[in-house]
């Protein structure tokens, strides 16, 4: 019984000593490392080492009755290594600390906590996480260097010598692991050449961009906010978009004009009743850039985006496409027999194409706008009755003129277009022979809010006989409307 007890004393001055020497090993490290792990303090479940020691060795003598069986070393090492790291939240110091804690508590399960201290982490230092990755995980230049130094080794004990057979090799490499590449240039921070210009040059740049293209302009705002700044803020660059005649209203016509097309309409007979009686009788016109002024202050609060946006205008980077639909009863077959008669739906186009000399190209055809639209030119309307120079459905183009509604000073000014003029559009073309002639008035409405100004609805619609100047009225009720489309093969029409 005394030999016993002298063992079991001696295996626990052994434990002790165990204990203390890994609690030393612990604090060493963490004084090593106290640039990230100065607020953690390693404790146990006790937060007092030697109370649980002593603890651990009543536990022991209250069982010293009971029959030894010799300790199991494998047991009290893993007793010993079960010790909970616990830190206390409001002692983080730094971004570190709170993304270590932050995984410790991923790992846990809480994932509520973990994300909080996610968030504070990435509060105070953005590019925490790739200071975490750097210290747990080495980068491929310290990996290289690792295995250059194993492999010469290697070399130096075993120089010519096969160390391992197969079965060795496989089991060695599969522990290994491919490392992702690190790159070099990910903490280089490169300048914005565009950062560093004067706003007086972007303004600049910015207006040549906007003659080219006004859609490309405005998207160029989503590239910063200061170009977004500058997109909403710089009004001498919407000024020039608007009395500009590549997409503002310096390129719309307000009266016929004289040379754009010969034949038919330029023996100056065409009957212009269509337009409206007040509009004729008014005799004070005002100048095309008078009337924008007056527009820019009365209408659209003195901004020149948004007298660009709301006022009415034709495009030319684009067609206007009007589709109908109508249901036509057919017969049934004779060869059999049947309980009722087949109903058609039949459907086709109409096709508008303006263009800046104040000319139209009205189409109207059974084709879908995908085969259609690629034709619509002036160059195949030339061809059209040249034997396989243009295809079938351009000999049913017609050849035309356009000018909006003129604003004259004593017209009340109103932003709504439905009380506006200038929303009308005059249209004349070519009838089925040179003995007719066809007019069209149609206004220029917007099918969303989105979208201004991009749908064309039906005013009016009518034949002239130009021999006995008999005027015969089309049914517009089942008409639709026209919805431009933009076509980048026109460019800028």
């Amino acid at each position: 019984m005394e030999l016993r007890s002298s063992e079991l004393d001696e295996f626990r001055e052994n434990w002790r000593q165990e204990v203390s020497a890994k609690l030393q090993l612990e604090t060493n490290y963490r004084s090593s490392h106290s640039d990230s792990q100065a607020c953690c303090q390693s404790l146990t479940l006790t937060t007092n080492p030697s109370y649980k020691i002593s603890q651990d060795i009543g536990i022991r003598e209250k069982n010293e009755s009971l029959p030894y069986l010799g300790p199991d070393n494998d047991t009290v090492v893993e007793k010993s290594t079960r010790e909970i790291q616990l830190c206390d939240v409001g002692t983080l110091a730094t971004a570190l600390d709170h993304y270590e804690l932050a995984v410790k508590r991923e790992d846990d399960g809480n994932l509520g906590e973990s994300l909080d201290l996610y968030r504070k982490a990435f509060h105070m230092d953005h590019r925490v996480d790739r200071k975490y990755k750097n210290k747990y995980f080495p980068t491929e230049k310290s990996i290289q260097v690792v295995d250059l130094k194993s492999t010469q080794d290697l070399k130096s004990d075993f120089p010519n010598e096969a160390i391992f057979d197969k079965k060795d090799l496989v089991e060695s490499l599969s522990s290994l692991s491919i490392q992702a590449s690190a790159s070099d240039n990910e903490d280089i921070v490169l300048s914005c050449p565009l950062a560093s210009l004067p706003d007086e040059i972007l303004v600049h740049i910015l207006m040549s961009l906007a003659i080219l293209d006004v859609a490309s302009f405005v998207r160029i705002a989503q590239v910063c906010k200061k170009l977004a700044y500058l997109v909403a803020t710089e009004q001498q660059i919407w000024r020039r978009i608007c009395i500009g005649s590549e997409f503002g209203f310096g390129g719309m016509h307000y009266e016929w004009q004289p040379n754009s097309l010969y034949g038919i309409f330029g023996k100056g007979i065409i009957n212009t009743d269509i337009q409206d009686q007040d509009q004729n009788q008014e005799m004070n016109i005002l100048s095309r850039y008078d009337i924008t002024k007056i527009l820019l202050h009365n209408c659209y609060s003195s901004s020149w985006y948004q007298m660009f946006r709301l006022r009415p205008r034709i495009r030319f980077n684009g067609c206007y496409i009007s589709t109908i639909n109508y249901l036509r009863p057919g017969e049934s077959s004779s060869s059999q027999a049947s309980w009722n008669n087949p109903i058609h739906i039949v459907t086709y186009y109409r096709f508008l194409r303006f263009f800046r000399d104040g000319t139209v190209i009205s189409l109207l055809t059974t084709n879908d706008p995908v085969d259609v639209v690629p034709y619509i030119t002036k160059e195949y309307l030339d061809a059209r009755q040249v034997r396989g120079s243009a295809p079938k459905f351009m000999r049913q183009a017609l050849r035309g003129r356009w000018h909006m509604a003129k604003f004259s000073g004593s017209h009340d000014v109103k932003i709504d277009n439905s009380m506006n003029n200038e929303n009308d559009i005059f249209l004349e073309t070519e009838g089925v022979n040179e003995k007719y002639l066809y007019q069209m008035k149609l206004s220029l409405r917007s099918s969303n809010k989105a979208c201004k100004n991009n749908k064309l609805i039906w005013r009016d619609f009518r034949s002239i006989n130009r021999i006995t100047n008999e005027i015969d009225q089309f049914r517009i009720k089942e008409e639709k409307a026209f919805f431009w489309s933009r076509v980048k093969r026109y460019a800028n029409g």
